[in-house]
């Protein structure tokens, strides 16, 4: 009965404004690059291709800094 909607409703619940859900994990790290500001942390947890996110993000992030 566990779902990404559930546990994100969960957590805004419990005071937590600043989530978003995003549906793919392909539309993880451009939509993270848009909302991430300095200073920010940004975590992957999960199962299976999760890691992938944050690998593509740091690799957006370094384009940006070249």
């Amino acid at each position: 009965g566990i779902s990404s909607e559930k546990l994100l409703f969960d957590i805004k619940q419990h005071g937590q404004r600043h989530t978003h859900y995003i549906d793919t994990v392909k539309a993880v790290p451009e939509r993270v690059k848009e909302i991430l500001q300095e200073g920010d942390l940004f975590l992957t947890l999960g199962a299976g291709n999760i890691v992938s996110a944050g690998e593509q993000l740091l690799k957006l992030l370094k384009n940006d800094m070249e």
